[in-house]
Parts: structure tokens; C-alpha cells; sequence
């Protein structure tokens, strides 16, 4: 039971930063769970010139609160879940389909109730002061560098993403006056098609229409409109730390995709890292980072070359080659 409950917690903490909130959840339920049965009293309404009177009536609080509440944790945590796998999403996914309303209901309604337990009211005020710091600090505050970054430019995205799509659209447009391709390109008109981590794919779809996605929002979760799933099952593999690179390849050569790009941060191919410059990951990433053990098999014999100064890995046994660095981010070219 320990063990589910910090799964749970884990879960949560992906997208809700700290994870105290599903904490705070489970505390009032144990606390409702052990208030049986409360007898209320109310008053009922009564005509002019007659006295109110008080209305007994019982709670029970198991019946009441505590059963409802695990309901909305079967689903989301059991039962979607497990029918979600036929439609090809991951772990990484299920935070998604927990209903926080409820969560928000139960902390409130059992607070609530702890503080009017209280005797007097300079109790119940200091008790209120000490719940609103404890909400405050399970949370996290989001007035920061990372969701406010201070502008590089002036379409206020990574400078380094812009300078690679330029490099990348300045090629295509050389390659275009030699020769023409004929290739069908899977994500439609355009000079190039990239395959990116989907966390980057907002600034690639901004900077420039000419810079084709082989997935964008088609291939993340719950999407009316969703792309195949093998293009969500790569989508969910770019995020994990070592991509199956013959996965990779396989599905970049059936589509025609021109360049891939890496992330330093959290890419790991062999063992190797590349972030020699200490960039920090996205905080409020939610997902699963943990490889397969395919991915791991396939990237075991990865080595790291030098050229020029530029460390890379070295992944010519899956048709690419290194194109450039650009901060954080690693390029490369298919090579068919």
C-alpha cells in the first residue's frame, strides 16, 4: 500500500511540480476515513412568529466522502490507463487523466472541518494563517526565470533553435537549386522535414512555415485529431533519455525526414552525455525519461568523436551524421 501510495505521489509530481498537494489528498482521506459517523446539527427554516428549530441529521464520512474520492484514483491510475496501452500512450501519460477537482474538494472540505474543531477563534485564525502557508508552499511559484525567461531575440524563442533553423533552411534553399526532391513529405508543402523532441516543436512551427514536423500536436494525448500511432510511439520516444535509434531510423526513412535534433540536457547515447555546459532541464516536464531497454541495446556501442573542438556522438551505423551544435541541442543530417 506504502509503495502505490508514493507511485501515485510520483505520478502527480509530474505535473503538479511538488506532489505535497496528493499529499495533503491522502491525509484528509485517512482523516475522513476515521470519522465514522458525525451528527450535525442544523437549523430548519420556520414561518413568522415561530422559533427555529435544530435538525439532527448524520454524516458518514467513509460512505459520504472517502469511497468517492478513491473513485476518481481507480480511473485514473487502474482503468485508463490499462485502456489507454491498446491506443499506444505511455506512463507518461497518466497524470493526465486524474481529475484534480477532486483532489482540490477533499483538501478544502477536511481542512475546513480540522479548523472548526478549534475552540475559540484566535485558534481557528492562527490555524487559518498556518493552512494558506502550507498550501502556499506545496505549490510552486511560477513567476520565474524559466516560464519568464528574459528575451533572446525578437520572436522571444531560444536563439540557438532559430540559428539552427537557419542553418538547416540555408542548406535546403542550396540543395533546391541544384537538384529537386521527390520525395513525399509526410508533413506536408515545404523546404525540410525535421524530427524534433516535441518540447521544441512550438518554436520550429513559430519561426518559420517552411520548417516541416514529421509529428506536432497530433502525437500527444487526447488529441481529436491524431496523427498514426506509430508517429505518437516516436513522439513518447524522443522524450526518453536514449531514443531506440532503430526505431529512429527505420521511421525517419519510411517519411523522408531530413535532419533530427537531440537534446544535450537528457539525450544520452552509450552512456555518454554531451551537457559538458550545465544546461538545466524543464522543470515542469512531465513525462517518463527512463530509456527502454531497445533503446539502451541499440545505443550501447555509441562512441563520442572530436571534431574541430565539436564533441559528438558518433551515430553513422544509423544514417547520420552530425550537421552542428547549437547550445543545448545536437543536429544531425540523415544520410540515405
Amino acid at each position: 500500500m506504502k509503495e502505490f501510495i508514493l507511485d501515485v505521489i510520483h505520478l502527480h509530481n509530474e505535473i503538479t511540480a511538488t506532489g505535497m498537494y496528493m499529499g495533503l489528498y491522502f491525509l484528509m482521506l485517512v482523516f475522513f476515513a476515521f470519522f465514522f459517523n458525525r451528527t450535525v446539527f442544523a437549523e430548519s427554516s420556520a414561518t413568522e412568529g415561530e422559533k427555529f428549530s435544530k435538525v439532527k441529521f448524520t454524516l458518514n464520512y467513509r460512505r459520504d466522502i472517502v469511497y468517492p474520492a478513491l473513485i476518481p484514483l481507480f480511473l485514473g491510475y487502474i482503468f485508463l490507463p490499462q485502456l489507454l496501452k491498446h491506443k499506444g500512450f505511455g506512463s507518461d501519460e497518466l497524470p493526465r487523466v486524474f481529475w484534480a477537482l477532486m483532489i482540490s474538494a477533499v483538501t478544502a472540505s477536511g481542512l475546513s472541518i480540522l479548523v472548526s474543531e478549534l475552540k475559540n477563534v484566535r485558534e481557528r485564525l492562527i490555524a487559518i494563517l498556518a493552512v494558506c502557508v502550507i498550501l502556499a508552499l506545496c505549490g510552486e511559484f511560477k513567476l520565474n526565470d524559466h516560464v519568464f525567461p528574459k528575451a533572446e531575440n525578437l520572436y522571444k524563442l531560444p536563439q540557438s533553435l532559430l540559428t539552427l533553423s537557419d542553418d538547416v533552411l540555408s542548406e535546403a534553399a542550396a540543395r533546391e537549386k541544384t537538384e529537386v526532391s521527390k520525395r513525399k513529405r509526410a508533413a506536408g508543402e515545404g523546404e525540410v522535414l525535421l524530427l524534433v523532441p516535441y518540447e521544441t516543436a512550438h518554436v520550429f512551427r513559430q519561426y518559420s512555415t517552411k520548417l516541416n514536423l514529421l509529428y506536432g500536436e497530433d502525437a500527444t494525448f487526447a488529441r481529436i485529431s491524431q496523427t498514426s500511432s506509430e508517429l505518437r510511439a516516436l513522439c513518447a520516444d524522443m522524450a526518453r533519455s536514449t531514443p531506440d535509434l532503430n526505431f529512429v531510423k527505420e521511421v525517419a526513412k519510411k517519411y523522408g525526414v531530413d535532419y533530427i535534433v537531440f537534446d544535450s540536457v537528457y539525450h544520452r547515447f552509450g552512456d555518454i552525455s554531451l551537457n559538458f555546459d550545465g544546461y538545466q532541464e524543464n522543470p515542469d516536464f512531465a513525462g517518463d525519461r527512463a530509456p527502454t531497454e531497445a533503446g539502451i541495446e541499440a545505443a550501447k556501442d555509441v562512441t563520442m568523436r572530436n571534431r574541430k573542438g565539436d564533441k559528438f556522438w558518433d551515430l553513422s551505423d544509423f544514417d547520420m551524421e552530425y550537421a552542428g551544435t547549437y547550445g543545448q541541442y545536437i543536429l544531425y543530417k540523415f544520410i540515405y
